[in-house]
């Protein structure tokens, strides 16, 4: 890895380990993860401009945008929910976790793709490990509960239909560029 890279990735954590931080603190106010998607949105603002002057989105592409900020809404929810019910070091990995399993998950129940045994195990391992810290026994007063539990776990099912919404624009706008 180059040095730019480790550098990249290494800023990439910092930023990503600060804003859980600022979303813990903030008591998963739904005002705070919206004022960071506005940010983000008026950032990008000018590259799909750009973009989309030069190749226009197609209403299929829109729709799936659209479905896509939906999906994302359910995401910040269940991850505002699961921070007010629980400690940080609970609430991320169950929330982060899950995600990449449920996504496989998605991709060959919904989109057909097909994965090896060693997908199969990886996916199988990461849902069974952040499962079980969910379910360990923790201090934390109220994360034990079940309803913290399951905005830990109802977060990554949103997160893997936003992923599944944001791969199906793209593979869509991908075939009806290339009829």
């Amino acid at each position: 890895m180059s040095g730019l890279a480790f550098v990249v990735v290494a800023l990439s954590a910092i930023a990503h380990v600060r804003w859980n931080l600022l979303a813990t603190r903030s008591g998963g106010d739904l005002r705070f993860f919206a004022k960071l998607q506005l940010l983000g949105a008026c950032m990008l603002l000018p590259f799909g401009l750009v973009g989309s002057y030069f190749r226009p989105p197609t209403p299929v592409a829109l729709a799936m945008v659209g479905l896509s900020g939906l999906c994302y809404l359910g995401y910040y929810t269940c991850l505002g929910r699961a921070y007010r019910s629980g400690a940080l070091s609970i609430a991320y990995p169950i929330s982060r976790g899950v995600a990449p399993a449920a996504a496989a998950l998605v991709g060959v129940c919904v989109l057909g793709e097909r994965l090896r045994p060693a997908g199969w195990a990886g996916a199988g391992l990461v849902a069974l490990g952040i499962l079980a810290v969910g379910y360990a026994e923790t201090p934390t007063a109220g994360f034990g509960s079940t309803s913290g539990r399951s905005y830990g776990r109802s977060r990554p099912a949103c997160s893997a239909q936003a992923t599944w919404c944001s791969t199906k624009s793209a593979s869509r706008t991908r075939t009806l560029r290339s009829t």
